[in-house]
């Protein structure tokens, strides 16, 4: 998991490549910083599962909401910040 890994790096028993947004606070704080690295990271994706039909409406919406809030998200930042 996402958080296994921040935890393995806050605690410096490992180097990982994470997603910048989940340890923004880390970075910033100077609890962690970006080790460069000469490879690109492959893409990314993300699925979301789920029973049809639906049994909720809310189902539906709430992925609807996730797949626009990541999609305006890639819009605007940097494509080399999505993993470090």
């Amino acid at each position: 998991s996402i958080a296994t890994a921040i935890q393995i790096v806050r605690t410096g028993l490992g180097v990982m490549a994470l997603p910048p947004l989940m340890v923004a606070d880390d970075l910033q704080k100077g609890v962690i910083e970006i080790l460069p690295v000469r490879q690109q990271m492959p893409p990314a994706y993300l699925t979301a599962c789920y029973k049809l039909p639906t049994p909720r409406l809310f189902v539906t919406h709430v992925v609807e909401l996730a797949r626009e809030a990541a999609s305006n998200y890639a819009t605007g930042v940097n494509p080399d910040h999505f993993w470090i």
